[in-house]
Formats: C-alpha cells, sequence, structure tokens
C-alpha cells in the first residue's frame, strides 16, 4: 500500500501489513498533498490519530465501524467522519497522559462514548 485517502475504505489486509509508523506517513502525506496546514507537530499528531481510528476500523472494532456507519449515514463524508471518531480517540489519549488514578479511561467507557456519537455531538464540540 502506497496510498491513502481518508475518504475511501483502505484495504483492511493491506492497511494491517503496515506497520504503525507507515501507516503514519501515508496520512501524514495524504495531509502534506491536500495542502491541509498543519504545523510540524500538529500534522504528525493527527496523521497518528488517522493510523489509529483506521486501524480499529480495519481490525473490525465493533463500536468503531458502527460509528463510521452512523456518521456517515447522518451526512457526514468518511473522512469527517474519521475525525469524529478521532476525537473521541485524542480524549482518551489525553485522559491516560494525564494519569489521574479513577479517571482513567476504559475500553467500556470508550466504546460508549463511540455509541453515542453523532453529527450533532460531533459539531457541538467544534463550534
Amino acid at each position: 500500500m502506497n496510498h491513502y485517502n481518508p475518504d475511501t475504505k483502505p484495504d483492511s489486509q493491506a492497511w494491517l501489513a503496515l506497520d504503525e509508523q507507515s501507516r503514519m506517513k501515508l496520512a501524514e502525506d495524504y495531509h502534506r498533498d491536500a495542502r491541509v496546514r498543519l504545523e510540524r507537530s500538529a500534522r504528525k499528531l493527527h496523521a497518528a490519530v488517522h493510523a489509529i481510528v483506521e486501524t480499529q476500523l480495519a481490525t473490525g472494532h465493533d463500536s468503531a465501524v458502527r460509528a463510521l456507519d452512523r456518521l456517515m449515514t447522518e451526512g457526514l463524508d468518511r473522512h469527517n467522519a474519521v475525525h469524529a471518531i478521532g476525537n473521541v480517540v485524542a480524549q482518551h489519549v489525553f485522559k491516560v497522559m494525564q494519569g489521574r488514578e479513577g479517571e482513567r479511561p476504559s475500553s467500556d467507557v470508550y466504546d460508549r462514548q463511540l455509541d453515542e456519537l453523532s453529527i450533532e455531538t460531533w459539531r457541538a464540540l467544534n463550534e
């Protein structure tokens, strides 16, 4: 696999055959070629979140797959649906990095948040 376009579902086997660095590079290359303006550190983080979400989708993580389908049915294009799911991923990564006892995110919480994710809740976060 030598190309990534978040508007098109990547071949799951080809995606999973790549190591994480290669997945992130593909996402970063896509955004650079699309002339998305992000600072270098933000570009790398953005690419990492894309790689995480696409990997969850490729492995069939049920709540991520359901969220993507629901968001696209509600009117988001695939790329923005990946961003919406990525927003939930980023919230969980941030909580893990804070490391407060009793507030650590669990996979159950993550799955519930993805199951509650809608176009309206995502837009509310971005206003």
